[in-house]
Order: C-alpha cells, then sequence, then structure tokens
C-alpha cells in the first residue's frame, strides 16, 4: 500500500472527528433529553475511536515515511 491510501483515510477520519465534535456541541444544547447522558456518552466513545484510528495513522504514515528515507 502506498502513502496516498493512509493519507485519504487520515482526512476521512479527521472530517468524520470534526463533524462528530460539531454534533456533539450541538447536543449539548439539548440537555432537557431523556437521552442526552446516553447520548453525549455515545458521541464522547465515537470521539475517542476516531481520536485514537487518526493517531494510528499518523504513526503507520510516520513509519512509512522513514522506512522511505531508507532505501
Amino acid at each position: 500500500m502506498d502513502n496516498s491510501y493512509f493519507k485519504s483515510r487520515l482526512a476521512t477520519k479527521k472530517e468524520e472527528l470534526k463533524k462528530k465534535t460539531e454534533s456533539f456541541i450541538i447536543q449539548t444544547r439539548n440537555i432537557d433529553l431523556d437521552s442526552f447522558e446516553d447520548n453525549a456518552i455515545n458521541h464522547l466513545l465515537e470521539m475517542k475511536t476516531l481520536k485514537n484510528e487518526i493517531r494510528e495513522l499518523e504513526t503507520i504514515l510516520q513509519f512509512l515515511e522513514i522506512r522511505e528515507v531508507n532505501k
């Protein structure tokens, strides 16, 4: 696999995180809803997962760049 695949995935994950963060901020205005806590927890868990995936992809790209330099 080349770097473009991972760069594309990284960009997609960052965009997903941005949208999820915006959605979470909007949702926090609806604190009176019965499902507020469950929704907030789910949003935070999804955001944490996205952040972990982003870090993983960034690490992979760093490794690939180092490998390319050492060829």
